[in-house]
């Protein structure tokens, strides 16, 4: 993970970065396969929809669970 390069202090600044690149990366995945979409409405439906999801994942595994489990983050 790109992450490590960075010092230790930073590690989290930085991996939430990388969760928003998750984010619209995720927006891309979705979209992409759609070849039209019934207007803006539905589109910003859509968006609402992923981040809802993704939302719902990040709060089941949140940043600082993961800092409690890991020794190097401490």
């Amino acid at each position: 993970m790109t992450f490590f390069n960075f010092p230790p202090e930073e590690w989290i600044s930085v991996w939430t970065t990388n969760i928003i690149e998750r984010l619209n990366k995720e927006f891309r995945r979705r979209t992409k396969v759609m070849e039209t979409v019934a207007g803006k409405i539905a589109c910003y439906r859509i968006l609402a929809y992923i981040s809802l999801k993704m939302e719902l994942h990040w709060r089941s595994n949140p940043v600082g669970k993961v800092r409690k489990n890991l020794p190097f983050f401490k």
